[in-house]
């Protein structure tokens, strides 16, 4: 049996109304009130693979992370850099993902082991995701936080991201206080919305 994706899209917040959660505020991560710069430097030869022959993969290189605001400066060595996305890896303006915890365990900025950074090639205005993200939140629904970055790479200015929280365990345990239940779902390529019945261990590892 095929369940409609309307239905599914319509159904996830009211499943959510019988759970207990919470909504962590918007940190030093996630500025609401400027735009903070965020610099990464590789090496020349990395950031010609990583747009190169490792377009298409999802290997990290190490790079430095730095982070400028008006509130505070931070930095970060031996991160994860790579390219992320899947038909937005074609785009000249292409998204990243910053993986603190790459090559250390256990290191964050701010509390998170990862930043998305979307370059949004095909919304011109550049507001509707983070809208949407906006809505989400403020209606009392999970989403993740988001905050507009400048971006830079080895100096070279890149323009304006989207700086999104990445969703993975550490996202639900944030939200989900003594919850450790249920699956968490990734679509990737070629994914469908196969109904699989009520019981939500038919549905692990699929």
């Amino acid at each position: 049996m095929r369940v409609p994706y309307s239905f599914l899209s319509f159904m996830f917040p009211m499943i959510l109304m019988g759970q207990a959660y919470i909504h962590p505020e918007n940190n030093k991560a996630f500025l609401q009130t400027e735009v903070a710069e965020v610099h990464i430097t590789v090496s020349q030869s990395d950031l010609n693979t990583l747009v190169g022959d490792s377009l298409f993969s999802d290997h990290h290189f190490p790079g430095v992370f730095r982070y400028e605001s008006s509130f505070f400066s931070d930095t970060i060595q031996n991160v994860g850099f790579r390219v992320r996305g899947n038909t937005s890896r074609n785009a000249k303006k292409k998204g990243f993902k910053v993986s603190f915890n790459e090559y250390t365990t256990g290191q964050k900025f701010k509390g998170v082991e990862k930043m998305n950074l979307i370059g949004q090639h095909n919304d011109p205005s550049l507001l509707r995701y983070w809208t949407s993200l906006f809505l989400l939140n403020k209606h009392d629904l999970i989403a993740s936080r988001a905050s507009f970055v400048k971006l830079f790479i080895n100096g070279d200015y890149r323009g304006i991201y989207l700086n999104v929280e990445h969703i993975d365990d550490e996202f639900l345990q944030k939200r989900f206080i003594d919850d450790d239940k249920g699956n968490l779902y990734k679509a990737s390529w070629g994914a469908d919305l196969n109904y699989w019945g009520a019981n939500a261990s038919s549905y692990s590892g699929v």
